[in-house]
């Protein structure tokens, strides 16, 4: 089971992998890892049984729990761990890196004057890069999963750094500034020879509009901008940093624990298919499915699986009534694989 984790964990920084798990029927609980590149990266249980599954592979873009022979797949593509790269240190930036790592992103803040980048300033924040934009930004690895916001005190530094962000891979890039800032950056650009269709996917000026004034303001309408981008991106809800930290490190991958994965939903949850939490053994929960009733009672559920070593999938009904597709109503039932981790 580990080494399962551990290839996830790798593959945060590599790229978009495809999980399965195996829920019901034949093989039920193995699991398995694919890359369009390079097919399957790991199988455990039945070669045989993988080899029927493989086909289905192709037709995954999101989540999804499929029917395979006499048995359900459960597949999710996995993005990794978002991140969250601010060029620029000033005030909005503070509550910027703050609020990102509060919302579980890996986050990154590129100054070049070198008494503003320190983490005195920044203390959530996972790297500081105090030197010049352009260096700075060729330290940062290349990912799809980059989410930029550009917060520099000069339209010249916002220039510098879009004509190296807009080369990249990148799933985001904002930049604050009122209209003759962002007109005077444009022109810069268009003067750079970058198209029109690349400098529209800047989204200028940056966040949500909701009235923002504060630099926390400022902040949150920005990151509610970010995350409207990414949970309309196609895949999973993935792991947490934290989580997989637990299920991988030697000292802690030992300890029984249990990991809860929804895997299907009908009506109005809190949280999507794919969403997962781990129960440790003294009932503590990382990460969270929702809340509530149904939480409590996958938590008691969970310490079950653990104590008998067995996986199972339970289904848990929060709306009090027998409920149809497409009804509409306050609640609703979730299907949750449980699976202990040893």
């Amino acid at each position: 089971m580990s080494g399962f984790f551990e290839i996830i964990k790798q593959y945060y920084v590599k790229g978009a992998v495809i999980s399965a798990l195996v829920t019901e029927g034949e093989n039920e609980g193995a699991k398995a890892l694919w890359t369009k590149a390079e097919g399957y990266i790991f199988t455990e249980g039945s070669s045989v049984f993988w080899r029927g599954v493989a086909a289905s592979f192709d037709q995954i873009e999101g989540v999804s729990l499929l029917e395979v022979g006499s048995s359900k797949v459960f597949f999710e593509v996995i993005n990794g761990v978002p991140n969250l790269i601010i060029c620029g240190g000033g005030h909005i930036s503070l509550p910027l890196a703050d609020f990102g790592k509060k919302l579980d992103f890996r986050v990154t803040v590129i100054e070049d004057r070198k008494e503003m980048a320190i983490p005195l300033r920044f203390p959530t924040a996972d790297s500081i890069l105090a030197m010049d934009f352009t260096e700075a930004l060729a330290e940062v690895r290349d990912d799809v999963n980059n989410y930029y916001v550009i917060v520099t005190r000069d339209p010249y530094y916002d220039i510098i750094c879009l004509e190296q962000i807009l080369r990249c891979p990148h799933a985001y890039i904002g930049m604050i500034g009122n209209k003759n800032r962002v007109a005077k950056v444009r022109k810069g650009l268009t003067e750079a020879g970058f198209s029109r269709e690349a400098i529209a996917g800047i989204y200028s000026p940056v966040g949500l509009k909701i009235g923002a004034e504060t630099p926390a303001e400022i902040s949150i309408a920005i990151l509610a901008e970010i995350i409207k981008v990414k949970n309309a991106k196609v895949g999973g809800m993935g792991y947490d940093e934290k989580m997989l930290t637990l299920l991988t490190k030697p000292a802690d991958s030992a300890k029984p624990k249990c990991l809860a994965t929804i895997v299907n939903r009908l009506g109005s949850m809190p949280r999507q298919i794919s969403t997962k939490m781990l129960v440790l053994a003294d009932g503590r929960c990382i990460g969270t499915i929702g809340g509530g009733m149904a939480e409590e009672e996958i938590r008691k559920t969970a310490l079950q699986v653990m104590s008998q070593g067995l996986p199972c999938c339970v289904g848990v009904d929060i709306t009090g009534k027998h409920i149809k597709e497409g009804e509409a109503y306050t609640g609703g039932v979730i299907e949750v694989y449980l699976e202990p981790c040893l």
